[in-house]
């Protein structure tokens, strides 16, 4: 299934006829820019002469677009969300501008899996009345722990930090230090957690921890943080942003990953692609 959309105006229905037009002519071009990392230019992903040569010059040049930026958010599945933007020329994407929007891509895919979890689909009506949704953990704003159970319990700490953090990030600290707020704020917490925030009838704040884990292949010899960083890092996914999305640390991601590789017996993350789709 597609979904072309674009900003309303007197020519949002023909730049969606255009999409289409692009994606029924270069499916296989269109399907390559879909698979690359998280963050890139169309013509980085599937070639310069390429993409010159595909329909996409056709499809879009009254638009004055020769390239695009791509944020890309998937966890297997036929779904995925991509955001894209058109470029006047073909372009390379400066480094600091694709971390920022590397980091969005983690909170657009947190976002996606979490539906598919709460209502199966990632496009669906709101739940009906009464229906409650499984919670590990329920916090204040300020960090207050309300209830925990499971494995929450242990890690009440990173929990109360996240959502203080998640707090400082939505306040004034997203109009005086964007990058920063955007860095507080992580998509996930010990590589378990979203934390969803919800308002009860009274108008209390609260944040909800619910189990959010990326999907990870089913990799023998491997724990499942393992598989989880094995899976991200065979997307593309560098160090950094494996420990943004996951809300762990760098070391701890690295660790993780040459622990793996060693039990693989593989040296170069290209090898472990081959483990992720057996």
């Amino acid at each position: 299934m597609q979904i072309f959309g674009a900003s309303q105006g007197p020519r949002t229905a023909e730049y969606i006829e255009r999409s289409a037009f692009f994606a029924r002519n270069d499916a296989p071009l269109l399907a390559k820019g879909m698979s690359g990392p998280p963050v890139a230019t169309l013509s980085s992903n599937v070639g310069r002469r390429a993409l010159v040569r595909s329909s996409y010059g056709e499809a879009y040049s009254m638009f004055g677009m020769r390239d695009a930026i791509g944020v890309i958010a998937r966890d297997g599945g036929p779904w995925l969300v991509m955001v894209s933007v058109g470029l006047t020329k073909i372009s390379t994407l400066e480094p600091r501008r694709a971390r920022a929007l590397e980091k969005i891509a983690a909170h657009i895919h947190a976002a996606l899996r979490l539906r598919f979890r709460l209502y199966g689909e990632p496009i669906a009506p709101p739940r009906p009345p009464g229906v409650t949704l499984e919670t590990d953990a329920v916090l204040t704003p300020d960090g207050k722990v309300e209830h925990a159970e499971g494995t929450a319990r242990e890690h009440a700490g990173a929990l109360r930090d996240a959502a203080i953090a998640i707090d400082r990030a939505r306040g004034k600290m997203r109009r005086r230090d964007p990058d920063g707020a955007l860095e507080a704020w992580r998509s996930m917490v010990e590589g378990e957690w979203s934390l969803v925030e919800t308002f009860e009838s009274d108008g209390r704040r609260y944040m909800l921890a619910r189990r959010n884990a990326p999907d990870a292949p089913k990799v023998p010899l491997l724990d499942p943080r393992e598989q989880t960083i094995v899976g991200l890092r065979a997307r593309a996914h560098g160090i950094k942003l494996i420990a943004y999305e996951l809300g762990l640390s760098q070391s701890t991601v690295s660790r993780s990953l040459a622990s793996a590789m060693e039990k693989l017996g593989v040296v170069t993350p290209a090898e472990l692609v081959r483990f992720t789709r057996t």
